[in-house]
């Protein structure tokens, strides 16, 4: 389930879930799928995760939310956006 998530795979994410798959199981660095697409920014495996029931609180080994790592992604993407505007002057 965490691989299908960390590459946005829905209808696997799907499949997976009505075969029963563990929502909660995480890799060994604490990721569940749900941190996983989060972290990934894929959005469709996000809301199928939580369409699904995946925990909203959990957090990875150092400690990290959902909503932080998501968070730190869109930030990293606008440092990006900010860097390439400042390039093309």
């Amino acid at each position: 389930m965490i691989l299908t998530a960390c590459v946005g795979d829905v209808q696997a994410i799907n499949l997976l879930v009505s075969s029963g798959a563990d929502l909660e199981r995480t890799s060994q660095t604490g990721f569940s799928p749900l941190l996983c697409a989060s972290e990934k920014g894929h959005l469709d495996a996000v809301i199928a995760l939580v369409d699904a029931g995946s925990y909203l609180l959990h957090r990875n080994n150092v400690g990290s939310l959902l909503f932080f790592l998501t968070f730190i992604r869109k930030a990293r993407q606008l440092l990006i956006s900010l860097k390439l505007m400042d390039m093309a002057k």
